[in-house]
């Protein structure tokens, strides 16, 4: 039997097989208990705030070929779990597992060998790229940094642009002679280009029109099937997320409140939270719109540094009783329908 320093060996250096590809449905993707508190600001030299706790508690796995979409309110911590994810913030506690490998325990080298399996892709891709470069140069860049470019870069930049509908030719251009579409288009396509394996999109069409937004969210797929890649999605728009994903997980201030496949999530949702987000998705079919009721929430988003007691939904729940405030609810399967709550009255609701 192995003994736990052999055990801590095997998790904190990547294998010489790392850069195989991970066969479809296997897990790339895992967040263990994931903790991030921010300190809060200093209103004396010996006195802070409370921490501000971002993400509390956070776990779930992300598989080859799927895409996991984690959905919520501005500010309940989806942006600080992505990041977390790509070690771009540094975690309070918890593990993140990278095709079994503890991000958190590995060396330098081993650091610098990983980041070419994952990548992020931001919501404005500007802010990402070198105003000075060609898109030729911001693709081939990571190919540089990892000593990959001699090798048939220019080739590799060329077969890139191709595959996500760009000419070669374009890369002698910059970034901000294409429009926003085109510019998310590099961003995503310089993010595989040292054949990553798991994407983290924060919010990636967000800024785009609608019909950009489409096509986008349809190069992501059909990259996703010819690559077997894996996707974290982040994003506030649920239509978009239903559209995308395959797997949903519902944030609120800081915790994961329901988690399911999209069928799951968006035809029986449990948590009141998830119920009153789905009420307020636009519907197209003017008689389904008049008979759905819209649940609408009263009062603000508590502080997260200071979060209620118990039930941190509680203070805008229709359904909260005494015990709501005294004991905090664990993500389980309460109301017996197949995928996880946090809620002390789970009750299915009919498809929204």
């Amino acid at each position: 039997m192995a003994n736990k320093n052999d055990e801590d060996a095997q998790t904190s250096q990547p294998s010489q097989g790392l850069y195989d590809r991970s066969p479809r449905g296997s897990t790339v993707l895992k967040v263990e208990h994931l903790v991030k508190n921010f300190s809060g600001p200093t209103r004396l030299s010996l006195h802070t705030s409370p921490p501000i706790q971002a993400v509390s508690d956070v776990s779930f796995v992300a598989h080859a070929g799927e895409t996991l979409g984690i959905v919520g309110e501005s500010g309940c911590g989806k942006t600080t779990t992505a990041r977390s994810i790509v070690q771009l913030i540094k975690p309070t506690s918890g593990r993140i597992l990278f095709r079994g490998h503890d991000l958190g325990k590995l060396d330098r080298v081993a650091k610098r060998r990983v980041r070419q399996e994952i990548q992020y892709v931001f919501q404005d891709p500007s802010t990402a790229f070198n105003p000075r470069m060609t898109v030729h140069d911001v693709i081939a860049e990571p190919l540089r940094i990892h000593g990959r470019y001699k090798q048939g870069g220019a080739d590799r930049v060329a077969e890139l642009l191709r595959l996500v509908s760009m000419e070669p030719e374009h890369g002698e251009r910059y970034p901000h002679e294409f429009s926003g579409g085109q510019r998310q288009r590099i961003g995503i396509v310089r993010a595989i280009a040292l054949d990553a394996q798991l994407l983290i999109l924060d919010e990636p069409v967000s800024a785009l029109d609608t019909s950009v937004q489409a096509q986008v969210i349809n190069l992501l797929k059909d990259l996703q099937d010819r690559l077997d890649l894996a996707y974290v999605f982040v994003a506030h728009d649920l239509s978009m997320i239903r559209h995308i994903c395959d797997r949903v997980a519902v944030m609120y201030l800081g915790k994961i409140v329901e988690m399911g496949t999209k069928t799951e999530i968006f035809e029986q949702p449990s948590h009141p939270y998830t119920q009153a987000l789905l009420s307020a998705v636009p519907i197209r079919d003017p008689s389904l719109r008049d008979s759905r009721e819209r649940i609408l929430l009263e009062g603000d988003i508590p502080s997260p540094s200071s979060p209620p007691s118990g039930c941190r939904f509680r203070t805008r729940c229709w359904k909260a009783k005494d015990i709501c405030a005294e004991e905090e609810p664990v993500l389980l399967d309460r109301s017996g329908i197949g995928h996880p709550s946090a809620c002390h009255f789970a009750t299915p609701s009919s498809s929204t």
